[in-house]
């Protein structure tokens, strides 16, 4: 049986380490943000797919991600069996896009405000991945409603992770 695991969240909340934790248990981790930087520094790792890098590199960060990187994103996931994706789905529209949902499970990764500002500082300093105190993505403010979404279909299991 194919298991897939969606791990949403705001920024910083611990996605990442979260599903680099299930590697451990064989998931592929499929980190969404990471690829989407490598696809911009015209890095192209043979074991992912072409069409999902070309699609990434049109992202911009910190908008929601468009129907036709999910296209792409979907027939990758399709093709392995144990998937844990972070930064998908990261708006309502996106459910309709996953062919089989009974097989995927959401975890809404929560952590503190406060830790999460802390994270993001201590990234931003160390890295080229700037941002803004109080600055909040489209992703960010579509979660509520994407959760209320998950919930509401019953079709995906849904539950809160602490990170």
């Amino acid at each position: 049986m194919k298991k897939r695991i969606a791990l949403i969240g705001p920024h910083g909340a611990g996605k990442s380490t979260l599903g680099k934790k299930y590697t451990l248990d064989g998931y592929t981790h499929i980190n969404i943000g990471f690829l989407a930087r490598m696809s911009r520094r015209k890095i192209l790792p043979k074991d992912i797919p072409l069409r999902v890098m070309f699609e990434l590199r049109k992202h911009k960060p910190g908008t929601i991600l468009g129907d036709s990187i999910i296209v792409e994103l979907m027939k990758w996931i399709n093709s392995l069996d144990l998937v844990v994706v972070d930064g998908f789905p990261s708006h309502p529209r996106h459910l309709g896009l996953i062919p089989d949902p009974q097989n995927w499970e959401v975890g809404y990764v929560y952590c503190p405000k406060a830790i999460r500002e802390s994270r993001l500082t201590e990234r931003s300093l160390a890295t080229n991945r700037k941002w803004t105190p109080g600055l909040t993505s489209e992703r960010d403010l579509s979660l509520v409603s994407l959760i209320r979404e998950i919930k509401d279909s019953k079709k995906i299991t849904f539950r809160v992770m602490k990170n």
